[in-house]
């Protein structure tokens, strides 16, 4: 009993320092450990560190390989090295490396310079909570640094678009606002912050996606900390966009200012003959639209091979006839700007007929059609003209076949279940007209049919090994109708 105490107890205390961060730190000289109190400066590279500063070790805070998200945050990672630099008697932190989440690792990674300055309180590094950068405007600074790629989603103030938002991005914008507003955005659901933007203070906008149904559902935390601040300055993007001067009006429309010589220093805004104002576009004039209507047909093949058994004669027939053609529709109802529901309708169509022996013919007529809700999941493009999709449909797949073999006629008719898988592009050309293209897969299968042959009518149950796959690959192209 004893042996197996101490044998949970050795693998929790590994569960739990496996949950934790990487710490590793190389000390060349110590001082008395400081109070956990005690503030711990955080210096960027581009700082200037003052001649009295030690330099009295190095610590890397990093992923373990078990890390959870939660743990190594930019402000978890950093919040580590502050807790090493006190352990060692530091009272700052200089960072040297900043590695973001990729591919590779879903943690924020850094290397950090402990140092001793004296009287450090007196030093102002960087850009303070409340410090006035610009007097007129709230300077507010965007970044995202997650690790979910392939999301982008547009960033909202008030009703007007205020810029959009991909992976390893970051942006400066100055704002003139009246009084609170809201900054928002939405993918799978809606993020929604209510904000005081105040002139001459500096604020921190990370933005994320965090893991959702199918898109990821976004998230938006806004500070003036020193943590932020680190973080965005550290942060090297990819994707860097140009500063603007947004003015926020009060029923919610904002303008976006360019300044095409000197400002006016004296004004509280920017002079009238050295700017050229634009309308930032409105959540209304760009949203994406909540129905869709597809109507399509195209080329179908069914996938389910041919029985061993069947005679050699028949086989090229039964190849013919898995050719056919498809037509039906989808109608969608988007409840966000990626997600929605609707119901799914295609129509099969395939007939052959041969002679399989002199004198001997056989034709077959089928019908397959399926009917059933559908998810649906959309992708679009920047500009609004153009959208990927995926949907996802389950329900109602029927079975008709209309036959004649050696002057005897038969029916045989089916039901099953099915399920489909559709990825499609659509190219809007007008406001809401479009066309678009569908690579569909279907699958469904037939354990038991009902044959009529005009003499008698008789259900058929088939065996494991002989139950007919109906199932089929859809090529199509269509027009769209949204709203």
């Amino acid at each position: 009993m004893n042996l197996h105490i101490k044998l949970l107890s050795i693998c929790a205390v590994l569960l739990l320092a496996g949950c934790n961060a990487r710490v590793s730190t190389q000390i060349t000289k110590t001082y008395p450990e400081l109070d956990i109190k005690q503030e711990i400066k955080v210096v960027m590279a581009n700082d200037v560190i003052p001649e009295n500063t030690e330099v009295i070790g190095m610590v890397e805070v990093g992923d373990n390989g078990l890390t959870g998200n939660s743990k190594c945050t930019y402000e978890a990672v950093i919040e580590k090295a502050k807790e090493e630099a006190r352990k060692a008697g530091g009272n700052a932190i200089k960072i040297t490396k900043h590695k973001t989440p990729d591919v590779i690792s879903s943690c924020h990674r850094i290397t950090a310079d402990i140092l001793r300055i004296e009287n450090a309180d007196s030093y102002l590094f960087g850009m303070k909570p409340g410090q006035t950068a610009d007097s007129n405007y709230a300077t507010l600074n965007i970044f995202r640094d997650d690790a979910t790629f392939g999301v982008i989603f547009d960033l909202f103030i008030g009703k007007s678009l205020l810029c959009r938002v991909p992976h390893d991005f970051k942006k400066t914008i100055l704002i003139k606002a009246d009084g609170p507003t809201t900054l928002w955005t939405e993918t799978e659901k809606k993020e929604e912050l209510e904000v005081d933007l105040r002139p001459g203070h500096v604020y921190y906008l990370r933005c994320g996606v965090s893991t959702g149904i199918a898109m990821g559902r976004p998230s938006l935390s806004i500070t003036e900390s020193d943590a932020l601040r680190a973080n965005f300055e550290t942060f090297t993007a990819k994707k860097t966009e140009p500063q603007d001067t947004i003015i926020l009006q009060k029923e919610g429309t904002a303008i976006r200012y360019k300044a095409t010589a000197q400002t006016n220093a004296d004004s509280s805004i920017l002079a009238k003959d050295t700017i050229v104002g634009e309308r930032l576009s409105t959540y209304d004039e760009i949203k994406d639209k909540r129905f869709v209507l597809s109507l399509e047909g195209g080329y179908s093949r069914r996938t389910a091979g041919i029985a061993k058994e069947t005679p050699l004669p028949l086989k090229e027939h039964l190849r013919n006839a898995k050719n056919g053609y498809n037509i039906g529709g989808d109608l969608s109802i988007f409840f966000s700007k990626n997600m929605g529901a609707g119901l799914k309708f295609s129509m099969f169509k395939a007939s052959d007929e041969c002679e399989y022996l002199p004198r001997q013919r056989v034709q077959d007529d089928y019908s397959i059609p399926i009917f059933g809700p559908m998810l649906a999941i959309r992708y679009p493009f920047e500009n609004k003209k153009h959208c990927c999709l995926t949907n996802f449909s389950f329900g109602y797949m029927g079975y008709e076949n209309n036959g004649e073999l050696d002057a005897q006629k038969y029916h045989i008719k089916g039901r099953t279940v099915f399920a489909a898988l559709d990825f499609g592009y659509d190219y809007w050309f007008a406001t809401n007209w479009g066309v678009g293209f569908k690579l569909s897969i279907i699958s469904g299968t037939l354990s038991k049919y009902t044959l009529d042959d005009e003499i008698q009518k008789q259900e058929i149950k088939l065996d494991k090994d002989h139950k007919e796959g109906i199932g089929r690959l859809n090529l199509s192209v269509g027009i769209r109708f949204g709203k």
